[in-house]
């Protein structure tokens, strides 16, 4: 009678373990094929956080910003625009590469004296500020640069080393690059 009570135990232990294995195969198989894809959330960005003139808002929500150094409701970073730049790379997305250096020839890439990149805009495309931000024109350099190899068009290659100029003409100081420098002053 042991024997048949331990046959008993067996069957429905293996009985359990088949519907958890089961159970665990079928919950990931559902959390792999529920997860957003990287398009859903590009169409997120595009719908919602994109200001009318195409540049990326900081915020969801419009507000005002009390000091010109601190960003507040819809402004654009050129960090954004960087970020956005690289990722349109890594995607093999070059209509939205193109699109992203429009926008920075338009709206973030100041021309005078020197081409530098206005590291904050006003929702509407208007700069309040006569500084960069080192680690955003870098990472727009380096998704220039990546444009080129990927795609060899020799108007990302021109654009960076233009950029690249201007880092290295006056963003330095003793031989280092800054974080930032006021091109007005």
């Amino acid at each position: 009678m042991t024997t048949w009570i331990s046959t008993r135990k067996k069957a429905i232990l293996a009985i359990i373990v088949v519907l958890a294995l089961t159970s665990i195969v079928f919950i990931a198989y559902s959390i792999i094929h529920s997860k957003e894809s990287p398009d859903v959330t590009a169409a997120f960005i595009e719908e919602h956080m994109t200001n009318d003139n195409g540049t990326i808002a900081t915020y969801l929500k419009p507000a005002s910003s009390e000091h010109p150094d601190i960003v507040a409701g819809r402004e654009a970073l050129s960090e954004s625009l960087g970020l956005w730049m690289q990722y349109a790379v890594i995607s093999g997305n070059r209509s939205r590469f193109d699109d992203s250096v429009q926008l920075l020839t338009t709206y973030f890439l100041h021309q005078e004296p020197e081409p530098y990149i206005r590291w904050k805009l006003t929702p509407d495309g208007e700069s309040e500020v006569t500084t960069n931000a080192l680690g955003d024109d870098l990472r727009i350099l380096d998704a220039l640069l990546k444009a080129f190899k990927r795609w060899g068009d020799d108007e990302y290659l021109q654009l960076a080393q233009e950029i690249g100029s201007t880092l290295q003409a006056s963003a330095q100081t003793q031989g280092y690059l800054v974080d930032y420098h006021d091109f007005r002053r």
